[in-house]
This record gives C-alpha cells, sequence and structure tokens, in this order.
C-alpha cells in the first residue's frame, strides 16, 4: 500500500475524508520529517484535542502542525526565533478563541464539540506538552511569566457572573455545615480492595436499575419488563447502560446497550443512534431507548433519554442573611518548590474578605509533584499535610471563617479510591471540617456538591456528540447531572481507582444540590443548568504560574437561588 493510501485509511478509521490538496500535504509531511501515516494521524489527534476540531484537517491547520509539532520532532529543522514563536502562539490562541467562545452564556455555541483524543498518544507522553497545548486552549491566556512573583493580573477576575453587586458581611454569626448524609457518612476508616467482581456487578446493575426507572418514570415511558432482548422483534422500549464493543474510541459503529439482570438478564445488543438527533453518550451512561429491535441483536434507537433530574425540586436558600464563600482547588503550590505562596495569597485574600466559609479542595501534596515523585522531601508525608492543615488554621482562628477540606485521592499520603474517604488527623481544629471526594453539604440551607475528580475532562475524551452545535461547557456538567451520578463514566479513567460498592453509596446525588464545584482542566465557566449552579473555579496553580479561585455572594430573599447568586472568579 503506498503513502497516500495509508493516509487515506489512517483518517478514514477516524472518520475523516480528506480532500486532495489536503492529502497531498499530509503525503508531503510524512514524507518531510519521516513519520509513519498511523503516528501522524495521531499527532493530529493531539492537535485537534487542543484546537478543539472535530472536522477533516484544512491546509492552515496542517501549517499549525507543522509549526507546533512536527517541527519538534525533527533536530534538523530551523528553530523559529522566540519572538516570532510568542507572536505564533498569540495568533494561535486568537484563532481558537475567535472560532470558539467557551467562556459564554448558555446560548452560546462553539463551532465544534470536544474532539476524540487518541488516548495511547496522549498517555505515552513524557514532557507534558501535549495536555499543557490542550490545557492553553482551554482557559484565558494566562501570562506566561518565569516568576510567579512577577505575574501582573493578581486578583485580576477571569469571569464575573451576576449582578456583580457589592456587599460586606456584616452577621457575626457562624454558619453551620453539615455533610447531607450525616447519618451514614464515608468514613475515613472505611475499609475497600475487597470489592469481588460479583459485588461490583451488584452495585452497577443496581445503579443501573434505579438511574432506568427514573429516567423512564420522567419521560413517561412504559418500559417491557417482561421482554428477553436477544430472542424479540419489533418495537420496545427498555433501558440500560452504554459500553464500547471495540477497544479503541467509541464511535458511532461501536456503540452497545448492556442490559440490567432484572429487565432482561444483563444481555447486550448493538446500539444504532443514527436517527437520534441532539444526542451526546458516553461509556458507562445509563439510557432509556425507544426504537425497534432487528434480528434480535440489534437495536435501532428512535428515541434516547438520559435525564434521572426528574422531580427534584429546589427550595430557594439563603432567605434571611447574606452568604459569602471562597472556593478553591489544588495544587496549592508551584511545580518549582513546596513554599505554597498562592496558598499563602489565598489566605490573605480570605483574612482581608472575610467569606462565611473557605473551601479547600484537594489534593494539597499532589502525587505528580516534580520534587514529590522524586522523593526529594525529608518529612514524612502525612506529618507535612499535617503542619499544612495547621498553617491554615492559625491563618484564620482568630475569625468566625468556617473552613471545609475535600479529600483527593491524588494526595501522595492519603487513599487511592474513588469516592475518597475524608482526610484523618492526629489533631482536631474547632474551624476545620473534612469531608470525602465526592460530597454533597449544606451551608445552613445551601446545598453544595463538590468533586475533585476532573470528571468533564474524562467524559470529553469518550463521548460521541451527534449535535452540530452545542455548548460543550454546558454538556459535560449536565451529563453529570442527569446520571445524578459524580462519575458515570465507565470504564473509569486510568487515573481514577472507582469502588463501585462506594460509588452506590457516596457518589449519587440524592439530591439537586444549588451549586457544584467542578474544578477542572477546562477554561472557568459558571452555568445555570436546571436551577442548579455548575462552577469550574479551576485550579490555584497550573505548573509553575497562578491558578484561579472563586469567590461567591449569595443575596438573601426568596426567587430562585440562582437569580441571587454573584460569582467572580479571579486570578491568584
Amino acid at each position: 500500500m503506498d503513502l497516500k493510501n495509508e493516509i487515506v485509511c489512517c483518517f478514514k478509521f477516524m472518520n475523516l475524508i480528506l480532500e486532495p490538496k489536503v492529502l497531498d500535504k499530509c503525503e508531503y509531511l510524512c514524507k518531510k520529517y519521516d513519520v509513519e501515516p498511523e503516528e501522524f494521524c495521531n499527532i493530529w489527534c493531539a492537535f485537534a484535542a487542543s484546537a478543539m476540531c472535530t472536522d477533516a484537517p484544512t491546509l492552515q491547520q496542517l501549517e499549525q502542525v507543522e509549526r507546533r509539532e512536527l517541527q519538534k520532532l525533527n533536530n534538523s529543522c530551523p528553530k523559529t526565533p522566540k519572538s516570532n514563536r510568542v507572536e505564533n502562539r498569540k495568533n494561535e490562541e486568537k484563532e481558537i478563541k475567535d472560532g470558539e467562545n467557551l467562556l459564554g452564556s448558555d446560548e452560546s455555541c462553539s463551532k465544534n464539540d470536544v474532539p476524540i483524543i487518541n488516548e495511547e498518544y496522549s498517555s505515552n507522553l513524557s514532557d507534558k506538552e501535549f495536555l499543557d497545548d490542550f490545557i492553553d486552549s482551554q482557559l484565558n491566556s494566562t501570562k506566561v511569566t518565569t516568576k510567579y512573583t512577577d505575574r501582573q493580573n493578581a486578583l485580576h477576575p477571569k469571569l464575573k457572573v451576576g449582578k456583580n453587586e457589592e456587599f460586606s458581611i456584616t452577621s457575626e454569626n457562624i454558619v453551620n455545615i453539615s455533610l447531607l448524609n450525616e447519618e451514614k457518612p464515608l468514613s475515613s476508616e472505611a475499609k475497600y480492595m475487597y470489592e469481588v467482581l460479583g459485588q461490583k456487578i451488584s452495585c452497577m446493575n443496581s445503579i443501573a436499575n434505579w438511574l432506568g426507572t427514573t429516567i423512564a418514570k420522567k419521560n413517561n415511558c412504559m418500559v417491557l419488563n417482561e421482554v428477553n432482548t436477544k430472542n424479540y422483534i419489533g418495537p420496545i422500549v427498555t433501558y440500560g447502560r452504554i459500553f464500547n464493543d471495540g477497544k479503541g474510541q467509541l464511535d458511532m459503529h461501536s456503540i452497545m446497550l448492556e442490559g440490567t439482570a432484572e429487565l432482561n438478564s444483563g444481555q447486550c445488543v448493538h446500539l444504532n443512534i443514527d436517527k437520534v438527533h441532539d444526542k451526546a453518550i458516553f461509556p458507562g451512561q445509563v439510557v432509556v431507548v425507544k426504537g425497534k429491535m432487528l434480528s434480535g441483536d440489534k437495536l435501532i434507537a428512535e428515541s434516547l433519554y438520559t435525564d434521572a433530574i426528574g422531580d427534584l425540586s429546589l427550595e430557594p436558600a439563603v432567605t434571611e442573611d447574606p452568604l459569602r464563600i471562597i472556593a478553591a482547588a489544588g495544587p496549592f503550590t508551584l511545580d518549582e518548590n513546596l513554599d505554597y505562596d498562592p496558598m499563602r495569597d489565598l489566605l490573605e485574600y480570605v483574612s482581608t474578605n472575610k467569606p462565611h466559609v473557605l473551601i479547600l479542595m484537594g489534593p494539597f501534596i499532589d502525587e505528580n509533584h516534580p520534587i514529590i515523585s522524586k522523593g526529594d522531601i525529608a518529612v514524612r508525608y502525612d506529618a507535612f499535610f499535617e503542619n499544612l492543615i495547621e498553617s491554615i488554621s492559625a491563618a484564620l482562628e482568630d475569625t468566625n471563617i468556617q473552613i471545609v477540606v475535600i479529600s483527593s485521592m491524588k494526595d501522595v499520603h492519603h487513599h487511592k479510591v474513588y469516592p475518597t474517604p475524608p482526610y484523618k488527623l492526629r489533631e482536631n481544629y474547632p474551624n476545620i471540617k473534612y469531608f470525602p471526594d465526592p460530597c454533597l453539604f449544606k451551608i445552613n440551607d445551601l446545598i453544595l456538591g463538590a468533586t475533585t475528580t476532573d470528571i468533564m475532562y474524562h467524559i470529553a475524551k469518550e463521548e460521541v456528540v451527534t449535535m452540530k452545535k452545542s455548548d460543550t461547557l454546558s454538556r459535560l456538567p449536565a451529563h453529570i447531572l442527569q446520571q445524578r451520578c459524580f462519575y458515570p463514566l465507565y470504564p473509569p479513567n486510568s487515573e481514577v481507582n472507582v469502588s463501585y460498592q462506594f460509588l452506590e453509596s457516596y457518589g449519587m446525588m440524592e439530591r439537586l444540590p444549588h451549586v457544584l464545584l467542578l474544578p477542572s482542566k477546562f477554561k472557568t465557566f459558571a452555568k445555570n443548568i436546571q436551577g442548579c449552579v455548575v462552577l469550574n473555579p479551576e485550579r490555584l496553580t497550573k505548573g509553575n504560574i497562578g491558578g484561579a479561585f472563586a469567590d461567591l455572594s449569595i443575596s438573601p430573599g426568596q426567587t430562585p437561588t440562582a437569580e441571587r447568586l454573584n460569582c467572580k472568579i479571579l486570578n491568584i
């Protein structure tokens, strides 16, 4: 097979058809940089992720691929002067922003949805260049500086949502903070790694049954409970879990529906969604399908339902006194040291502005931190963490500020399981509460949900989108709310060790929160989704530069809480 045909086959595998001029350019680049067609296709996938492109490449995009990726593979290529590289990068970022304004309202639509990202390529990058480029394309352009102290954008607002009313907190009352599931919370003493295969299947089956019946009830679907899909031909309404029958990325040809044991003995059928428009599906998603069975092993979907929110109503919160919350997610220190300067700056802002609650979401000692990963630290990790918590408590001990600390499985000293038990310390600090990841908790009558795991990014890498236009940063958090699960993806990302016994008990949403905190690599946003305000405060640090945090204030009243919430996402 000649080179052109190999290139055509590689792109055809991803359902991309190349124009003749583009194919000629691809052939030229493969020869010039001595790149195999398959490797070239993988490089395009990585670039497509950073450019948010799901269409076939264009000549202009291939020039960017050559400039940003291929020239790195060939040391003999002349290097672009630094000034030109900076200018080129600014132009590329401007092109991305002009084409895809992901910070828009729910009504605004990006030109393209999150593309397929080649898992094999991205996981093999040792220098994180692909991940850095991808993050850069999603975030507001932060001024890159060699020193954190040299930044010029400290406390500059990246995003403002709401009426932006400024008011001072006059109440000296200490707010009441409690887990929603106080009767049977996930304990730091919880045992895991005892989950046998049968128990895992039982938990997943139970979740699918609960979600499936809830979705069917909301959409007035009469599920055929006594139909064996393998022996049935004709109209059908059923539910099950989406999974992939292939080894690669989920696509339109590899979608299968796995039934539950109670509904159809757990049988699997191929699911065709060609007739379903404006839908986004991903592996692990529980769906209700209305369609026709063909030949006993193929289901042609005519309608697909995924929303399990049902009649979850949100009573207005913060009806009497105003409430102010500041939230930040780790890492809390720069990659070059363990000085925690961004954390100090955050605490200074908090002590000056005096909110009612400070929410800190891990990781606090990130296992991927260069110094930690090398083991270049003289003290025990747990002792280092306790000293850090002690300094946080001491910084705010003379105030009425309550601190909520949410655990992370990425902490080097903590449990590597999701849902993750809360931290356990030898010393008790009266102004700090420790909650698991994920969690639903109340501040007075305001219900908040939070998880430190980047579930949106994990879903974005796996989902299949049939809609032509969609606001990506509204669609991704909507998956989590509609599935009423903090981690509905299955199989999970390789970074996440899910205990399905824990997930069934502590990872589902029995209530719709007023505010949902989802720190992510994606660009910061605040979205009102079915009455829930979903926030991405980003992370407090990004490598060796500062990140961002959220400052929320809610005015008292009787109207829906989302209408009275003001949010500022600020650079640290």
